[in-house]
C-alpha cells in the first residue's frame, strides 16, 4: 500500500486521460504537462501482469517513486505489475505512446475460460429456476464472454462475481473452479 501512494502522489494533480488501448487487465492513464509526459499503469488484478508500453520520441523515462532513470530499448518499456500494482513515470514533453499490450499468466486465462465454460453449461440446467433470475445469470455470462472474446479479462471475471451470478451459484450449490464467494 504505501509503495502504490507513493508511487500515485508524484503525479500533478490533475486531470489524466484513460488510454483506449490498455485498459484491461491493466489501465493506462496519461496527460502532457509544461514539465513533461506523465503516466501510469495500475494493475486491477490479483496477479502479476506482464506489460509492454512503446514510446515515440523518448529514450528515457524517470519512475517516479524511486527518482530512477530507465532507459529504453527502441522506445520500448517492459515491466511486471505486481497485482494490485500502481507505477507512476515521467518523460520529455513531446512523448506519445504509441503501443501498448498487457500479457496474462496462462493459468489464469485458462481458469477464466474454464470459469466460463462451467457457467455455459450451469445455464443449461436451470430450468427450475425463476426466470428473473435465469436470465440476470444469462446477461452477466453473455456480458463475460464478449468481454473474454474482447481480451478484457478482468471485465469477463468481475462479471462472474456480480450477486446475480453468485445468487445461482448459491441456489444449485454450484461454483466454478476457483471462484470463492462469502457470505456475511
Amino acid at each position: 500500500c504505501r509503495e502504490w501512494l507513493t508511487a500515485y502522489k508524484q503525479l500533478p494533480a490533475l486531470p489524466f486521460e484513460r488510454s483506449k488501448t490498455m485498459s484491461d487487465p491493466v489501465a493506462l492513464w496519461s496527460r502532457t504537462c509544461d514539465d513533461g509526459f506523465y503516466f501510469y499503469l495500475v494493475n486491477r488484478e490479483n496477479y502479476p501482469v506482464k506489460c509492454f508500453v512503446t514510446f515515440k520520441n523518448c529514450k528515457e523515462l524517470t519512475k517516479l517513486a524511486s527518482k530512477d532513470i530507465i532507459k529504453l530499448n527502441d522506445g520500448r518499456l517492459q515491466i511486471t505489475l505486481q497485482p494490485f500494482g500502481l507505477q507512476s513515470y515521467k518523460a520529455v514533453d513531446r512523448t506519445k505512446i504509441v503501443e501498448t499490450d498487457a500479457v496474462i499468466p496462462a493459468d489464469k486465462l485458462k481458469l477464466l475460460e474454464s470459469q466460463i465454460a462451467f457457467c455455459d453449461k450451469l445455464a443449461k440446467t436451470l430450468n427450475n429456476l425463476p426466470e428473473s433470475e435465469r436470465n440476470a445469470f444469462l446477461i452477466r455470462l453473455n456480458k463475460s464472454k464478449k468481454s473474454f472474446a474482447l481480451k478484457h479479462y478482468w471485465r469477463a471475471r468481475v462479471e462472474l462475481m456480480y450477486p446475480e451470478m453468485i445468487t445461482v451459484f448459491e441456489k444449485t450449490g454450484k461454483f466454478p473452479q476457483g471462484q470463492f464467494h462469502r457470505k456475511n
